[in-house]
C-alpha cells in the first residue's frame, strides 16, 4: 500500500528545508518530490526541488553511507574495522570517557558539530553540562552564531532580515548570494523585486543577485566594516538618520558620531576601492526606501578580526535608519511564547561555573565565551519571556575556537583534550589549517575519537568508532529551530512537523537516540525522560492545542503566529514602563556596553585584514592575487555529497573563478588544472575563466574530497588534493572578542599545473 509522507529536506543547512513528498510503499521509499504547498518551496507555484534533493534516494542508498558501527583495528587512517553491535560501541565509549574524566577532569571531552544538517548541536549540550564538559565547537563561531552575540548585546537579540513582498522596500545583500546558497530565499527576493523594491548587493563577485541590483558595490574582500562605517558616517553628516527614535530609543549616539568621523568616504574609497560616488547611490537607495531589510550573509562571518565590528556595524546601520523591528524591515522575534526552544532544552544550569571558566578560550575570547553569553543573558531576561527565559541558544554562540582543540592536543595547552566526539562534522575538509588539523586528530594525545555521521569522510577515516547516523528521511524533522529562529522562506513566527517517512535502514541511529543513549550509561535518566523524538517534540508543544504528531498529519504541516513589531515599546502592567530592549540599557547600545564591560572597544572599527596587498605588501609581490574561499555553489553543501554519482556528473571537478586578463597573465586556459599556493601550502582547482571575479582576486570552491580515491593514509579520499582549507590560516587575525578567523582575504598566487 503507497501512502504519502509530507516533510522537510535534510540536504541544507536547517534554516534552508525545503517542503518535500515522500512517497512509501511497503516501508520503502518510491519517490521523493518537491511540496508545492509547502511555506518553505523554493518556486512560486511549483514544488521544484535543487540538484541536492533531486539526490535524495541516491543518498540513502549510497554505497558510501555508515550502515553498522564500526571500531577501529588498525592504526588510524588504514581503513581497517570491525563490526560491532550498538550497545558493544557505546559500552566501550562510555568506559573510557569515564576513565579519562577521572584521570583528567571531565574538560578533557571535546565535541564538534557541523552546519545544521542534523538536531543534534543542543542535545550533545545536553549531554555534555550534566557530564561536566565546558568544550563544544560547532560552525557558528564563522556562521551565524556570531552575529547572534553581537546583536544581542547591541539590541537584546538577532535581527531577522526577512524581506517580505508587499511589506520591503529595500533589501541589502551582503556576503549572501541566495542564487546559488538558498533556493528559497532568492524566491522571495525576486518576489519583493517584482513588488517594486530596490537591492544593493555587496560582493567582490558579480553574481546573479549583482546582475539584478540596482547599486553593486564590488569590495574589496576584507574590508566591509569600512564601508559600513562610511555609509554610518555619511548618513549622519547628511542628517539621513530616524532622529527620534535614536534620540528615544538608542545609546550612545554622541560617541558613534565622533568615531565614523573617521571614515570619509575618500578614505573608506581608498581602503575598499568602492568609488565613492556608489556608496553615496547606495546610501540614498538604502535611506529613502524605507522599510529596508539586511538579510543575514556567512561571508562577513569569516573575516576573522574584523568579522564582531562588522557585525556590530550593521547592527548600527540598521538601528539609527529606523529599519529595526518594524514591518518589512529587520525584525526582533525574539524567544517564541509559543513552544519550549532550544535554548531550554541545553541544561546549561547542570554546569558549574568552576567548570565554566575551565572553557578552553573563556579568558581571551570573553564575549564568545561564557562571560560574553552570562551578560548578554542577563540582559535579555529583563524583556524576553522573563517567567521561563532561561538562556541565548548557547550552543551556536558560546563554541569554542577549533584551534584552541588542536592546540590542546597536539600540546597539551592549557590541559589536555583526550577525548573528541564528532557529530555531522568533516573538519579536516571543513576547518581552517587544514593538515593542522589532520595531525591532531591522528595524535596518540588524543585517546578517543568518535565519529558519528552519514557517510564515510576523511575525519570518519581516522575516528575509534565510526557509527552510522541516520539520515532526514529515517528521522522526524527537528520543529524547534524554526519556532525560535525561523527559516528564510517564512515572513512569520513558525512551527512545522515533519513526520519520520520510513523507520532507519541498517543501524543508522538519529542524534536524539546516540545522545540518549549515552548519557543514560552515566545515570543521567532524569535529563532524557523521553523514549523517541516525537515525544520530545511534543513536550516542546506542550502549551500549543495540537500535538507535534496532529501538525504533522495536515495538510498544512505548519503554523504560523503573526509578528509583533516594536516589542520595545509595550508597557510593562506592573509599572507603566515601556518595555524597551534587552540590553543593559534598555535601548539599543550603538555604544555596547557589554563590550566596555568585557574589556574590548565599544564602538566598531576597522582593521586591515592580516595578509593583504595593502598590510603585507613584501609578501603580496610573491602572492600577488587575493584568495575567496568558502563561496557556496548549489550542486554541493561544505564537504558534502561528493559521492554521489548525480551531482558529480554535473560538477565533476572543483573549480577556481579567474579573471580573463589575469588568466592570460598566468598562461592558464579554460579547463586547466591549476596551482593556489599560500604561505601554508598548494591545492590543485581546475580553471573557470569569467568576468565575475576581479582581475586581482579569484575565487576558489571550498569542501572538496574524492570518495572514489584511496581510503587510506596518506590520500585519505584525497583530502589535501585540492581542500582550500589546505592554503587557509587559523592563527593569524583572529577575533579578540570571538576567536573566529579569516577564511577570505588572504594572499596567493596561482599558476597551471604543469
Amino acid at each position: 500500500m503507497s501512502k504519502t509522507i509530507k516533510t522537510f529536506c535534510g540536504f541544507c543547512e536547517w534554516a534552508g528545508n525545503c517542503g518535500i513528498e515522500v512517497e512509501v510503499e511497503d516501508g520503502e521509499i518510491k519517490e521523493v518530490s518537491g511540496d508545492e504547498d509547502s511555506i518553505f518551496r523554493p518556486f512560486k507555484k511549483e514544488g521544484v526541488l535543487c540538484p541536492k534533493g533531486n539526490s535524495t534516494l541516491e543518498y540513502h542508498d549510497s554505497e558510501q553511507r555508515l550502515n553498522y558501527p564500526l571500531k577501529r583495528v588498525g592504526e588510524r587512517g588504514e581503513d581497517d574495522w570491525e563490526k560491532i553491535s550498538w550497545s558493544q560501541a557505546l559500552d566501550e565509549i562510555s568506559e573510557k570517557l569515564k576513565e579519562l574524566k577521572e584521570k583528567y577532569g571531565a574538560e578533557s571531552l571535546a565535541t564538534l558539530g557541523g552546519t545544521g544538517r542534523s538536531n543534534g548541536d543542543y542535545l550533545r549540550l545536553r549531554f555534555q553540562n550534566p557530564f561536566g564538559s565546558p568544550n563544544w565547537a560547532q560552525q557558528g563561531i564563522i556562521c551565524w552564531g556570531i552575529d547572534f552575540q553581537i546583536e544581542s548585546a547591541v539590541y537584546g537579540w538577532y535581527a531577522r532580515g526577512n524581506p517580505v513582498p508587499g511589506e520591503t522596500n529595500c533589501i541589502v545583500l551582503t556576503g549572501y548570494n541566495p542564487h546559488q546558497s538558498s533556493l528559497q530565499a532568492w524566491r522571495i527576493i525576486q518576489e519583493c523585486l517584482e513588488e517594486g523594491a530596490k537591492l544593493i548587493v555587496i560582493d567582490p563577485r558579480k553574481t546573479k543577485p549583482a546582475e539584478k541590483s540596482d547599486v553593486w558595490l564590488q569590495i574589496r574582500p576584507g574590508t566591509d566594516c569600512a564601508l559600513y562605517m562610511g555609509m554610518i558616517n555619511e548618513i549622519i553628516k547628511e542628517d539621513l538618520y530616524d532622529e527620534k527614535f535614536v534620540e528615544k530609543w538608542c545609546f550612545g549616539f554622541e560617541k558613534l558620531k565622533e568615531r565614523v568621523k573617521e571614515y570619509p568616504l575618500e578614505k573608506v574609497e581608498k581602503i575598499t576601492w568602492i568609488p565613492k560616488e556608489k556608496i553615496k547611490e547606495a546610501v540614498k537607495v538604502y535611506v529613502e526606501n524605507k522599510p529596508a531589510t539586511i538579510p543575514w550573509g556567512v561571508k562577513n562571518d569569516m573575516q576573522g578580526r574584523n568579522s564582531p565590528n562588522i557585525i556590530q556595524a550593521k547592527a548600527i546601520l540598521r538601528s539609527i535608519t529606523g529599519n529595526l523591528d518594524i514591518k518589512g524591515g529587520d525584525a526582533l522575534w525574539g524567544p517564541s511564547k509559543k513552544v519550549v526552544g532550544i535554548h531550554e532544552l541545553e541544561l546549561n544550569e547542570e554546569i558549574s561555573n568552576e567548570q565554566l571558566r575551565k572553557q578552553l578560550g573563556s579568558d581571551q575570547y570573553r564575549l564568545g565565551m561564557w562571560p560574553g553569553w552570562e551578560r548578554v543573558s542577563k540582559a535579555q531576561r529583563k524583556v524576553w519571556k522573563p517567567e521561563k527565559f532561561q538562556y541565548v541558544p548557547r550552543h551556536d554562540c558560546t563554541g569554542v575556537p577549533h584551534p584552541l582543540i588542536w592546540q590542546a592536543i597536539l600540546s597539551e595547552t592549557p590541559y589536555p583534550i583526550k577525548a573528541i566526539i564528532c557529530q555531522a562534522a568533516n573538519p579536516i575538509i571543513t576547518c581552517a589549517n587544514s593538515k593542522r588539523v589532520h595531525r591532531a586528530l591522528k595524535n596518540p594525545n588524543l585517546e578517543l575519537l568518535v565519529v558519528h555521521d552519514h557517510v564515510k569522510t576523511p575525519t570518519a577515516m581516522l575516528a575509534d568508532y565510526a557509527l552510522p547516523a541516520a539520515d532526514h528521511l529515517e528521522r522526524t524533522m527537528d520543529p524547534i529551530h524554526l519556532a525560535v529562529d525561523l527559516a528564510y522562506a517564512a515572513g512569520e513566527p513558525v512551527v512545522v512537523a515533519g513526520k519520520k517517512p520510513v523507520e532507519p535502514k541498517y543501524e543508522r541511529k538519529s542524534d536524539f537516540w546516540f545522545w540518549r543513549q549515552l548519557a543514560l550509561r552515566f545515570g543521567h535518566e532524569e535529563y532524557w525522560p523521553w523514549e523517541n523524538e516525537e515525544e520530545l517534540w511534543n513536550y516542546c508543544f506542550d502549551e500549543l492545542d495540537f500535538s507535534y504528531e496532529e501538525l504533522a498529519e495536515r495538510e498544512k504541516n505548519w503554523e504560523e503566529f503573526p509578528v509583533k513589531h516594536e516589542k520595545y515599546r509595550k508597557k510593562d502592567p506592573n509599572t507603566e514602563e515601556q518595555k524597551g530592549f534587552g540590553t543593559p540599557t534598555g535601548k539599543v547600545e550603538l555604544y555596547s556596553t557589554i563590550l566596555q564591560e568585557l574589556g574590548y572597544d565599544p564602538l566598531p572599527h576597522y582593521e586591515e585584514p592580516p595578509e593583504s596587498p595593502i598590510s603585507s605588501p613584501e609578501k603580496a609581490e610573491e602572492y600577488p592575487y587575493i584568495l575567496i574561499a568558502g563561496s557556496r555553489f548549489r550542486y554541493m553543501f561544505h564537504s558534502e555529497y561528493r559521492e554521489l554519482e548525480s551531482l558529480r556528473k554535473i560538477y565533476p571537478d572543483p573549480e577556481v573563478e579567474i579573471n580573463p586578463s589575469t588568466a592570460a597573465e598566468e598562461e592558464i586556459k579554460e579547463g586547466d588544472w591549476v596551482w593556489i599556493e599560500t604561505p601554508r601550502g598548494k591545492i590543485k582547482q581546475k580553471a573557470k575563466i569569467t568576468e565575475k571575479v576581479h582581475p586581482s582576486m579569484i575565487n576558489a570552491q571550498h569542501g572538496w574530497w574524492f570518495p572514489e580515491k584511496d581510503s587510506e593514509e596518506p590520500e585519505l579520499f584525497g583530502a589535501f588534493e585540492s581542500n582550500i582549507n589546505v592554503c587557509t590560516d587559523d592563527e593569524k587575525g583572529r577575533s579578540p572578542e570571538i576567536g573566529s578567523w579569516p577564511l577570505s582575504s588572504l594572499l596567493c598566487k596561482i599558476e597551471p599545473v604543469r
